[in-house]
């Protein structure tokens, strides 16, 4: 018995080396041998270099609200010039009748474009127009065909709910541009906008001014810790499909908490806009400070439109600069 197990034993020894041979082996082609000709080919199937853009980070008052976050908006298209080219077989993956059948009258896909944004102020086309568009597009076999631009998450979320949009892929030619959006959830001229202030949308002529960094308030005085550090990927085609690989993952940006009271913010920014209103003047500044810590609970910064006051230019303190 302990013969036959030392057998065993042995053969399994013997193809444990033979295997760990033929890896080794197989290594020393691959670096020494053919590393150059893989390298070269590697070469043919990456487009570069891409930057990996991190998550800004948020901006809370004392209590925990949030006063500036960033979420996602997306850009819509629809692909028609690759998806509608026969294949070996004769078939094409968006075929005519689809597209009848989703854009036609009464199609599920126009009105789900014609409900798109939760604004119904941003809604400015019928089911009707919408079907016409992506009809004539599909005729002219359009590539990259901008559908929705700057559609909020919840409301790229709520689409991808609906018939035709459900998928994103190849097969029905929907794909999507991400971006991050700052958003001010008490919107962009109330509850000290001014203060919490704004970041570049685009890239300025002046190397400080960078899409998507601080241009003027806390988000300009703490953009450092708001930023993040952001990493690096390829595009390379995988599988006949190109595909995002991470090399260095980005470094999401540190949150800041302010001590901005908000149900403070919210009475000083009434009784403030009530006053300008009686004594009809153009703008007032005001601002409530503890005065054991000096913490400012609320500023405001109000400029009168007709019969309505917004947050103006911060002007308790970039004025004192």
């Amino acid at each position: 018995m302990n013969n036959r197990f030392k057998l065993y034993f042995g053969i399994l020894a013997g193809l444990l080396l033979f295997y760990a041979g033929c890896i080794w082996y197989q290594s020393v082609q691959t670096v020494f041998v053919h590393g150059k000709a893989y390298r070269s080919k590697m070469t043919t199937l990456s487009r570069g270099e891409r930057s990996i853009d991190p998550v800004r980070g948020f901006i809370f008052a004392e209590g925990g609200e949030m006063l500036a976050g960033s979420l996602p908006e997306y850009d819509v298209y629809l692909d028609f010039k690759s998806t509608t080219k026969p294949d070996a077989r004769g078939r094409v993956n968006i075929p005519l009748d689809t597209i009848l059948h989703y854009f036609g009258p009464g199609g599920e896909g126009s009105k789900a474009l014609a409900r798109a944004f939760s604004d119904p102020t941003r809604n400015t086309k019928s089911e009707r127009q919408w079907g016409e568009e992506v009809l004539k597009a599909y005729n002219q076999r359009k590539g990259h065909y901008l559908l929705l631009r700057a559609l909020p998450y919840m409301d790229y979320k709520r689409l991808r709910e609906k018939p035709y949009f459900s998928k994103i892929n190849y097969l029905n030619g929907v794909s999507r541009d991400e971006r991050a959006h700052r958003y001010r959830p008490y919107g962009d001229r109330r509850m000290a906008a001014a203060s919490i202030g704004t970041v570049y949308a685009k890239q300025g002529p002046d190397s400080t001014q960078k899409a998507g960094h601080g241009r003027r308030g806390v988000e300009k005085g703490f953009d450092k810790e708001l930023a993040g550090i952001p990493g690096r990927g390829i595009v390379q085609k995988v599988r006949r499909r190109m595909t995002n690989i991470t090399l260095q993952p980005a470094v999401n940006g540190s949150n800041v908490h302010l001590t901005l009271n908000v149900e403070m913010q919210e009475i000083l920014d009434y009784e403030l806009a009530k006053r300008i209103v009686e004594l009809n003047a153009a703008e007032g500044w005001a601002a409530f400070m503890e005065v054991k810590t000096g913490k400012i609970k609320a500023i405001s910064n109000m400029k009168r439109v007709g019969d309505y006051c917004v947050e103006d230019y911060n002007h308790l303190f970039e004025d004192l600069v």
